[in-house]
C-alpha cells in the first residue's frame, strides 16, 4: 500500500478501495456491500473535506452535508457531480432499509465507484487508481528494456514451466513416433499401479537402519521394486528396440542411482520419455543428469525465489542467473526436438514456444 499523506485520507480511501474490491466480484452480496462502503465513503470524505475547511459537521443531514460541501468548491470554482451523489444516495438508503432482494444495478454500482474515485482526488487528494495499482503491482518484477513490459518472477517461473510442459509433449511425440508401446496407456497404467503399490515404503541409507532385520527388509523391499518395474518394461520393449534402464536386474546388485532412476519414472512417465530420447543425445547420461536438475528447480519455483529474497538469502543478480541458467538448458534441447518432430512428422504443427514469451535484455525492476 502506498504511503498516505496525511492520516485523515486514509479512512475514506480504504473504505472505497474495498467496495472497489467487492464491486468485482460476481455475487448479489458483494455488489450489495460494495454499493453500500461506496456511500460510507464518499460521506466520510464529504465531512474530512469540511472538517478540513474548518468547518462544523456533527449532527449534519446528508443534504445539507452536500449543500455545504457544493458551496466549498464553488468558492474553488471545482464541479464534483454532487448531484449524482444525491441520487446514489436514494439508492443507498433503498438498499439500507429494504435489505434482502434489492440489488444495485451494474450500471449504477460502476458510476459510483467512478464518482467516488473523482470524489476522493477532488476532495481529498487521494488518486485511488494509483493506490489500487500500487497494491496489486507484483512485490518482484523484471522489466524488460527493449519492449518496456513487466515480467514478475511468478512469470519467469511459469515461462520454465510452461517449456518443460512443453519438452515433456515433444519426448512423448517422439516416443510415441519410436517406441510406441511404451506410449500407450496400457503401459503407463501398469507403472502407476507400481508406484501405488510400493510409494508407502521409505528409503534409507544403511546408517540410519534401526535393526539387522530393517535394513533386510528395505534392501529386499528397494530389489522388488526394481525387479517390479523391470517386469513391466520388458514386456513392452520391442524386438527391435535396443536398451538398457541403467541396471542389470539378473546382476542382483542395484545402487542408490538406480533407486532414484526407477523412482522419477514411477512418479512421472515423462521422465521415461525424457530418457528415451536423450539416449539419442551426445552425453546421454550427462544430459539426464541436468534434466533432473532442471526439473527439480522448476518445481519449487518461484516459492523458491521469492522466500529467498524475502529473507535476503539470495539477491536479483542469483535470481536473474538461475532464470538464465535454467532456460539456456531447455531452448537448445526443445529446438532440437522441434526440428525433430518437422522433419519426420510434417504433417504434425506446433506453436513456437518463443511466440509466447518475451526475449531480450531482462533486469530487475526494484
Amino acid at each position: 500500500m502506498k504511503e498516505y499523506e496525511k492520516p485523515w485520507q486514509v479512512l475514506p480511501a480504504k473504505i472505497v478501495q474495498l467496495a472497489n474490491e467487492h464491486a468485482s466480484k460476481n455475487t448479489d452480496f458483494d455488489h450489495q456491500l460494495a454499493f453500500l462502503l461506496l456511500d460510507v465513503g464518499v460521506e466520510t470524505a464529504l465531512k474530512v473535506y469540511l472538517i478540513n475547511k474548518k468547518l462544523d459537521v456533527e449532527k449534519i443531514y446528508f443534504s445539507d452535508l452536500i449543500k455545504k460541501v457544493k458551496e466549498e468548491l464553488a468558492k474553488e470554482n471545482l464541479d464534483a457531480e454532487l448531484d449524482d451523489v444525491e441520487y446514489f444516495h436514494k439508492v443507498r438508503n433503498k438498499l439500507y432499509h429494504q435489505g434482502d432482494g434489492v440489488k444495485p444495478t451494474s450500471e449504477n454500482l460502476h458510476r459510483y465507484s467512478e464518482l467516488a474515485s473523482k470524489l476522493l482526488k477532488i476532495l481529498i487528494n487521494v488518486d485511488i487508481f494509483q493506490i489500487e495499482s500500487e497494491d496489486t503491482k507484483p512485490k518482484y518484477s523484471i522489466l524488460n528494456e527493449d519492449q518496456h513490459y513487466t515480467y514478475t518472477i511468478e512469470d519467469a517461473a511459469k515461462e520454465l514451466s510452461t517449456r518443460l510442459r512443453y519438452f515433456h509433449e515433444s519426448c512423448a511425440l517422439i516416443v510415441e513416433h519410436l517406441h510406441p508401446s511404451f506410449a500407450t496407456r496400457k503401459f503407463a497404467l501398469e507403472l502407476q499401479k507400481v508406484w501405488e503399490d510400493t510409494r508407502g515404503q521409505m528409503y534409507t541409507d544403511d546408517s540410519s537402519f534401526q535393526t539387522v532385520e530393517e535394513a533386510v527388509v528395505l534392501t529386499n523391499f528397494t530389489e522388488e521394486r526394481l525387479r517390479q518395474f523391470d517386469e513391466v518394461a520388458k514386456k513392452y520393449i520391442e524386438p527391435q528396440d535396443i536398451m538398457r534402464f541403467g541396471f542389470d536386474v539378473a546382476s542382483d546388485v542395484y545402487n542408490e542411482s538406480d533407486r532414484d532412476f526407477v523412482d522419477s519414472i514411477l512418479a512421472n512417465v515423462n521422465h521415461l520419455y525424457v530418457w528415451l530420447v536423450l539416449q539419442y543425445f551426445e552425453n546421454s547420461n550427462d544430459e539426464w543428469e541436468k534434466y533432473q536438475h532442471f526439473a527439480g528447480k522448476i518445481s519449487i519455483l518461484p516459492e523458491r525465489w521469492i522466500l529467498g529474497l524475502d529473507e535476503s538469502q539470495i539477491s536479483f543478480e542469483v535470481v536473474t542467473q538461475e532464470y538464465k541458467e535454467l532456460k539456456s538448458w531447455i531452448v537448445p534441447h526443445q529446438n532440437t526436438l522441434d526440428k525433430w518432430v518437422t522433419h519426420n512428422m510434417p504433417d504434425f504443427q506446433r506453436p513456437d514456444m518463443d511466440l509466447f514469451f518475451p526475449s531480450g535484455k531482462l533486469h530487475f525492476d526494484w
